[in-house]
């Protein structure tokens, strides 16, 4: 059967010498794969967070749709182009790659990723982005830290819960744990590279704890680089 859809592009891997299996998170079907015939020599815009129209029709036989045609509906002007918003843009469909798992419509979570989509396009302040992505994120997947107290100066990653303790968490400093109940407070503080880089660290760690075969990033290294000073 016929079908259409609005979809965020996530991830490609090769299925044939002209095709390719394609991920997406539709705004109608949550997280869906698709085998799409031919697209190595078509002009179909497959960068990562490309939101796009979709066309494909269901097989029976198989958890895989056939995509037949594709066409972007979101202009956006940097990401494609700029190397810091597109290694930006890898790092984050590896992220939901990783999570987004179900196939179930959840129209917050299209939405939110459409807004941050936008703001990583036009924004030019992205040195937190990628760790305020994380961390909204979690909302979305159930898995949101919680602060035990308002004063609170550290972060259990495992328990995932913020407290005032005179132990700290080994994989979280106190400075880190600083500067994530900020983002979480919804402040956008100044922050060196060294610090920027230990936040991130510690929220993809975060992830690692709650989320299912999380594991390593391929990409974590790629967007360290790139944000540094």
């Amino acid at each position: 059967m016929k079908e259409n859809d609005v979809g965020i592009f996530i991830q490609r891997t090769a299925f044939s010498e002209s095709s390719v299996i394609v991920s997406y998170f539709t705004r109608n079907h949550g997280f869906q794969k698709f085998i799409f015939r031919g697209a190595k020599k078509k002009s179909t815009h497959l960068f990562p967070l490309n939101l796009q129209e979709l066309v494909y029709y269901h097989r029976l036989e198989s958890d895989l749709g056939n995509l037949s045609s594709v066409e972007s509906t979101m202009e956006v002007q940097n990401i494609p182009f700029d190397p810091i918003r597109s290694s930006i843009a890898f790092f984050l469909a590896e992220v939901l790659q990783k999570c987004l798992t179900h196939t179930e419509k959840d129209d917050h979570l299209f939405s939110f990723l459409h807004q941050q989509i936008e703001i990583l396009d036009k924004s030019e302040d992205l040195a937190l982005f990628p760790s305020k992505f994380l961390l909204l994120l979690t909302f979305h997947l159930g898995i949101e830290p919680h602060v035990i107290d308002k004063n609170s100066n550290t972060f259990n990653l495992a328990d995932g819960e913020f407290h005032i303790s005179h132990t700290a968490d080994l994989n979280c400093s106190e400075a880190a744990a600083g500067v994530i109940l900020e983002l979480l407070q919804g402040r956008n503080p100044t922050v060196g590279y060294a610090l920027r880089k230990e936040v991130l660290n510690a929220l993809i760690l975060y992830y690692k704890f709650h989320v299912d075969h999380f594991g390593n990033l391929k990409t974590k290294d790629i967007i360290e680089s790139v944000l540094g000073d």
